[in-house]
């Protein structure tokens, strides 16, 4: 047998030039040739070995091989995920497709119901705000009745007490008893017609020059009208009795009620 490297002969596991025959393509190396180490040339020259020797090259081509199974293994596994999300894509498209179908009559059917309903929202708030309007309304009439009917009522009692014959109205509590009313209508006019208490007058001309009845007195007419007039008569009276101080010889002295 040959080393087909270095050409060198030899017999098959011979202790002087031991050649090892590969397994795989059945080619002959040396020792040398192989690279093998002491050990596993000991485990290759036994009788009955079990172990399987493969030349470099073929050791190269089983490593790619195992490279390639690798590759193989790696590209399966790609493959895989590949087709399952293409599948997930699919059916994902699928339903989004479905779910185009099925949605403007989805939408329709809502816009329909919110548009029932915003309508049904704008009734209820306007039949609100006309119940609102018609109360407001109703008590703004009740209103208006009420203060015209006491307006009327104070007219009627204003003219009752001038008659002297008042009656009761609801915006102003009297007595019921007539004898009450009549003394209450005459003490109204008396502190209320009259500026001050206690006078009297007949007329409006005589509110010009009105005496009351606690300042009277005996005198005569010229006396009150010279005291209660606008002083002309006073002063001649005063004149006069100057005059007749003079002609006397004594001083002519006027002196205030206070002095005296």
């Amino acid at each position: 047998m040959e080393c087909y490297r270095c050409k060198k002969t030899g017999t098959a596991r011979s202790s002087s030039r031991t050649l090892f025959e590969c397994d795989k393509c059945e080619g002959v190396l040396c020792a040398d040739c192989s690279g093998l180490s002491a050990s596993e040339i000991k485990a290759l020259q036994l009788q009955k070995r079990k172990l399987m020797y493969y030349c470099p090259q073929c050791i190269s081509d089983v490593n790619n091989i195992r490279d390639l199974k690798k590759q193989i293994i790696e590209l399966t596994t790609t493959k895989n995920s590949i087709e399952k999300e293409i599948s997930l894509t699919t059916e994902n498209e699928k339903q989004r497709i479905s779910i185009k179908d099925i949605t403007p009559n989805e939408n329709k059917q809502e816009q329909a119901k919110q548009c029932d309903d915003y309508q049904l929202m704008m009734l209820e708030i306007e039949n609100t705000y006309l119940k609102k309007l018609i109360e407001e309304s109703s008590d703004k009439n009740n209103i208006l009745k009420q203060n015209n009917q006491l307006l009327l009522e104070r007219m009627n009692y204003k003219q009752a007490i001038i008659s002297g014959e008042p009656k009761p109205y609801s915006g102003y509590k009297v007595d019921t008893a007539k004898k009450q009313n009549v003394e209450m209508a005459k003490t109204y006019a008396n502190t209320v017609l009259s500026p001050r208490e206690g006078e009297k007058f007949n007329t409006v001309k005589d509110t010009k020059h009105r005496i009351p009845e606690n300042c009277k007195h005996s005198h005569n007419s010229n006396t009150d009208s010279t005291i209660y007039g606008h002083g002309e008569k006073l002063e001649s009276s005063n004149q006069t009795h100057r005059e007749a101080e003079v002609k006397n010889g004594q001083p002519s002295v006027v002196k205030r009620k206070s002095q005296i």
